[in-house]
């Protein structure tokens, strides 16, 4: 419920944050060791790296990797986290990345197309965790399925990053303070904001509305 809650608001929480940009915490009483690059994701990400383009592959990788620290460290109790740590990665580098491959902004659906069609070699739970982080990292109520406890860390982990640190689901201020610091946003909000006119144009009554399913009850 605290996490339907804390959706629900993130909208407006996203407009306070960019007006603001307040960050809070101190990085120096941090606990979390920040990732930086890792070869699943590096392997999987710059597949991609000339359809995204620049500035927003740089945008987009900070984001992933954002999204990654915070998630392993709010499941950093769970023992099967390291076994599926690769199927995390390879989500989270396929998660948005049909607002650039296909130009969709209802890109979960998408999104999941081409990281099934594209990445081979996995068992069934593998498949299954990959398809369910991308199609709900946006799910509004709690996550019910196999490895619910890690999709909901990815979809906590999600919101922390798009609202800048204010919603953070458990994960400290200084912690945030210091990943900010390590892997700092330079701009993937407003990645975000211009992909409707990027790709509706004018119409963004009609974005705004494909934007919208990419959220689940």
């Amino acid at each position: 419920m605290a996490l339907a809650k804390a959706k629900l608001s993130a909208v407006a929480v996203l407009l306070v944050a960019s007006v603001l940009r307040i960050k809070r915490g101190d990085a120096s009483k941090a606990d979390i060791k920040v990732i930086t690059e890792s070869a699943a994701t590096e392997k999987w990400l710059f597949k991609y790296k000339d359809v995204i383009g620049e500035p927003d592959f740089e945008r987009y990788r900070g984001h992933v990797y954002r999204v990654l620290n915070i998630a392993l460290h709010l499941l950093k109790e769970n023992p099967r986290v390291e076994q599926l740590r690769e199927t995390i990665e390879i989500a989270l580098v396929f998660h948005d990345i049909a607002l650039w491959t296909t130009r969709e902004l209802s890109y979960v659906v998408p999104s999941n197309k081409l990281a099934l069609e594209t990445v081979t070699g996995q068992t069934e739970e593998q498949k299954a965790l990959m398809s369910n982080i991308i199609l709900y990292h946006h799910k509004i109520t709690p996550f019910k399925g196999e490895n619910a406890d890690i999709v909901s860390a990815v979809i906590a982990a999600d919101l922390a990053d798009f609202t800048f640190g204010l919603v953070r689901s458990g994960f400290s201020s200084d912690n945030m303070a210091k990943l900010l610091a390590e892997i700092p946003d330079t701009g993937f909000h407003t990645t975000l904001n211009l992909r409707i006119p990027a790709i509706r144009g004018w119409n963004i009554f009609r974005g705004v509305w494909e934007v919208m399913q990419i959220f689940y009850w």
